[in-house]
């Protein structure tokens, strides 16, 4: 195989992947579910995947890796906004939070809602979405999502990872919104870069408060963290 050119070898690596991850999932449909052994649900399910990755190619997810210039919130370009996001997870239901603020660093708006999860994974990805509805309704140029969540930008590039079966169609449902979104994209962020959302997330999980929030009702922590971003 090292004598492969390399593209012819990297579509062989990339069909035995798919056809291991089908024949793992077939086998444990067969022993926990009682389902018949089919092969033709194999194939078909092999070249659904393989058109998933091809698909998924084109999702608009910005690889960010942490430096320096990332370890604290920075402004958007000009006449655009950036909504950062984040879940918090509590033991009946988790909340999750945006915090969306435009290149001078001001508040446009901040909310937070109750989602009925309390899988670390899911609340996340219920947090994207509801983000990405959000940043459908505004018109502006650029809208920049951030999350903390680096597994969850991972699965939107290659949602079809088998230990991302619990949020896989979530993921799919985001790839159609950013497929329809050319100005809307989603970046990984270090916590430290995420704090506004992360403080908002929290209190509101404790509190059991959610909705729409302003520097007059807030908690102070999250304004600090706000106004510290923009340097004030």
């Amino acid at each position: 195989m090292n004598n492969l050119i390399p593209g012819y070898k990297n579509k062989i690596l990339l069909f035995g992947a798919v056809l291991f991850y089908g024949i793992w999932k077939l086998r444990n449909q067969v022993l926990f579910e009682n389902l018949p052994l089919s092969i033709d649900d194999l194939s078909s399910r092999i070249g659904r995947l393989l058109v998933e990755f091809k698909n998924s190619r084109f999702a608009k997810v910005i690889p960010v890796r942490p430096t320096k210039r990332l370890l604290a919130w920075s402004p958007p370009r000009r006449f655009s906004i950036k909504i950062n996001v984040d879940a918090a997870i509590g033991p009946k239901f988790s909340t999750v939070a945006v915090v969306a603020r435009d290149w001078k660093g001001k508040l446009a708006f901040a909310c937070s809602q109750k989602v009925n999860t309390t899988f670390p994974l899911q609340a996340e990805a219920k947090a994207v979405k509801w983000t990405l509805l959000l940043a459908a309704k505004l018109e502006v140029e650029g809208i920049y999502i951030e999350t903390n969540s680096n597994i969850y930008c991972d699965a939107l590039i290659n949602p079809s990872q088998a230990y991302l079966w619990r949020i896989r169609s979530i993921v799919m449902e985001m790839q159609v919104l950013l497929s329809n979104l050319p100005h809307v994209f989603v970046s990984w962020v270090p916590r430290l870069a995420n704090m506004a959302a992360h403080h908002l997330a929290k209190w509101s999980l404790a509190c059991n408060l959610f909705g729409s929030f302003d520097f007059s009702y807030c908690p102070p922590n999250f304004a600090s963290v706000v106004w510290g971003d923009c340097g004030s």
